[in-house]
């Protein structure tokens, strides 16, 4: 089965949240401004960098397609596998 038991959900449980950075440490993310390869971004407090140039596309596409999107998180989510 390609699915894993992780154990049983019981009241007060939530998804563990990644850490955020505070607010400067790179620009937030804007619709409107072109990114060259390597530069970093926060969206809603999480860092991205950009593995090519691009305009128009949110880090949080990421999440759903990692290969297509051209964002890479700079964060892991507590007990999720690391990023390579």
């Amino acid at each position: 089965s390609p699915w894993l038991l992780v154990g049983p959900v019981v009241s007060g449980d939530h998804a563990p949240a990644p850490p955020t950075l505070p607010s400067g440490t790179y620009p937030v993310w804007s619709l409107t401004t072109a990114y060259a390869a390597g530069e970093k971004v926060l969206l809603n407090g999480l860092p991205y960098e950009a593995k090519w140039a691009t305009e128009g596309a949110s880090p949080s596409a990421e999440a759903v397609d990692p290969g297509a999107s051209p964002w890479q998180p700079l964060f892991n989510v507590p007990g999720e596998p690391a990023q390579s």
